[in-house]
């Protein structure tokens, strides 16, 4: 991928007009264009232009020449109103902006003021560009591989939108990253070397393999409210030996309080939800029916726990006017002091589980009044011993795939 200061494709709309007398002497031709209907995207710096959440950009110029009895009148009007990730991140993408040389736009504030303000941008086309404002530098690429028993998820014919991952970047500061059609997506730092960030579209650029553009100081920030799913726990604890999944994680023992997570709603009303956790537990150091994560209110619930006195786990849902300790997805074996991935999703009277990204089952169940009601979860109740890590509230509409890739994209950034 081509990397310019400034620059960006750009596009226009041609319209013809003909001014004419009935006599003899002619007042000319006058064709009026934007250049041949040539746009392009410029990253900008929001911190630059001094823009809030709100306020909006705009750009209003006509500029005239002339070739022999011809004029030619060039007409720009564009706007763009910022919202407020732009203005934290520091970085704004104007999409189909003109092709041009650009020295001052205009900031109308949400509250009536308005300002100009001096910019140097030069838009061209067929090339990638940022505003030097921003200090941006490439960086070369960085590369996410499937695990070897995903690679059949890039041959699934189907869209992957709105995908969680994370990256171990060293010596960065405010890196954000391109994928391969070049849209932005930026970057949020949760620990020392790991950034997490959305994908939009998950695109494979060779096989099995998401490549990306790597910017140092593309934004103004890298502490973003990012919201990667309905919710999500990212813990900030460390056990002795840096065991942990992505980077820190909650540890506890039995003698330990729960972990509660208030103001949650984990399922909507027409009964959609589900969690995905990371534990690491030794069915040794726990209590039979000791919880990973559960939450219950008015006999209605979902409880992650150990199967008795077992090294398995199983999903046991409640329902108010269904089913009474209805037991799914039991995984065995999981419970031996290594990280896993547990997921399950309800889809109106349906629920499916998966551990470590591959299907455990898929069941209906009696719903009854549904499971709305069960909300704020608490993580390890009942004597659990281990650490859990990643937890992430879904909504329930992911396909089996995205679920499976989530998985793999979090086991990819392990390794």
């Amino acid at each position: 991928m081509q990397f310019t200061k400034f620059i960006f494709a750009s596009a226009a709309i041609l319209f013809l007009e003909s001014c004419s007398t009935n006599s003899t002497d002619s007042a000319g031709i006058l064709i009026e264009t934007n250049t041949g209907n040539k746009t392009a995207r410029i990253l900008v710096s929001s911190k630059n232009l001094g823009i809030n959440a709100g306020d909006t950009l705009v750009l209003n110029q006509t500029h005239a020449d002339t070739l022999g009895d011809t004029i030619f009148v060039s007409k720009i009007n564009y706007t763009r109103i910022a919202d407020s990730l732009e203005c934290n991140s520091g970085i704004m993408v104007l999409d189909s902006f003109p092709v041009g040389k650009f020295d001052s736009v205009k900031i109308n504030s949400a509250n009536g003021n308005s300002k100009s303000v001096f910019v140097s941008w030069n838009v061209v086309e067929d090339s990638l560009n940022f505003d030097s404002s921003l200090d941006a530098e490439f960086k070369g690429a960085v590369t996410l591989a499937l695990p070897s028993d995903f690679k059949d998820l890039e041959n699934a014919n189907e869209l992957y939108e709105n995908m969680p991952f994370a990256l171990q970047l060293s010596q960065m500061k405010n890196p954000c990253i391109l994928d391969v059609d070049g849209n932005l997506i930026r970057l949020t730092k949760t620990d020392s070397n790991l950034y997490r960030g959305i994908m939009p579209q998950v695109i494979f650029k060779t096989k099995n393999q998401i490549q990306f553009d790597l910017v140092n100081q593309c934004q103004e920030s890298d502490s973003l409210n990012l919201k990667f799913a309905n919710h999500a726990e990212f813990f900030d604890e460390l056990k002795n030996d840096n065991s942990s999944i992505l980077g820190h994680a909650r540890w506890s023992d039995s003698t330990d309080n729960w972990y509660y997570i208030d103001n949650v709603k984990i399922f909507s009303d027409d009964n959609y939800g589900g969690i995905s956790i990371w534990f690491n537990a030794d069915s040794l150091d726990l209590k039979d029916y000791a919880q990973i994560i559960a939450a219950k209110n008015d006999s209605t619930g979902f409880k992650l726990q150990k199967r008795g006195n077992s090294g398995a786990v199983n999903l046991r849902i409640d329902t108010k006017g269904g089913v009474y300790n209805a037991v799914f997805g039991r995984a065995n074996g999981v419970l031996d002091g290594k990280w896993h991935q547990y997921t399950f999703k309800i889809h109106q009277d349906t629920v499916t589980t998966f551990i470590d990204g591959n299907l455990i089952g898929e069941t209906q169940f009696n719903i009854g009044q549904g499971l709305s009601s069960a909300i704020n979860p608490g993580i390890g109740y009942g004597g659990f011993t281990g650490g859990v890590d990643e937890l992430y509230f879904l909504t329930g509409r992911e396909s089996n795939n995205w679920i499976k890739l989530f998985y793999a994209l979090q086991k990819s950034s392990q390794e």
